[in-house]
């Protein structure tokens, strides 16, 4: 689990900000299933926030629509 190796790495016991950047013509799929474990880890602890970067409109309208947690885009 990447998460948990930068935490060991970096010694710290949570991430306080995880932000995801997609490259140009990822599927909407490949954006979901990212951040379910995104979610994930703010569920569980591991990060207290997720947010995205370089979206368009229409790519943060559909993540926005069926996201359980609330994105912070940047």
């Amino acid at each position: 689990d990447v998460i948990f190796t930068v935490k060991s790495d970096l010694g710290v016991t949570y991430i306080d900000n995880l932000l995801i950047s997609f490259p140009s013509e990822t599927s909407n799929e490949c954006i979901q299933d990212v951040w379910l474990e995104v979610e994930n880890c703010i569920t569980d602890g591991s990060v207290l926030q997720g947010g995205v970067a370089d979206m368009d409109k229409n790519e943060l309208q559909v993540l926005y629509e069926w996201a359980r947690v609330s994105v912070i885009v940047c």
